[in-house]
């Protein structure tokens, strides 16, 4: 009798996903209306279901700086380009 086994996904790459996911949902947010979304209405499009949960993934990115925004101004979040070495 065989047993399939299901991937396991460790927490790091799961964090990893949700960091390019919402990568993914600034990018695309921009392209169509050439101002970043919103903690809310990243939720909306994302697998999150909380802004806190959100932020933290911000601050993440945020320390890898990937992406940067002013605090305490709406819509100011943006990817930082990667620099050629």
């Amino acid at each position: 009798m065989y047993y399939l086994e299901e991937k396991r996904i460790t927490m790091a790459e799961k964090i990893q996903k949700r960091e390019e996911e919402i990568l993914n949902i600034i990018k695309e947010y921009w392209a169509k209306h050439k101002y970043s979304p919103t903690i809310r209405e990243i939720v909306k499009k994302s697998n999150i279901n909380s802004t806190s949960t959100v932020m933290r993934y911000l601050y993440r990115l945020k320390e890898k700086r990937l992406i940067d925004w002013h605090p305490k101004m709406p819509r100011t979040l943006h990817i930082k380009e990667k620099t050629p070495c």
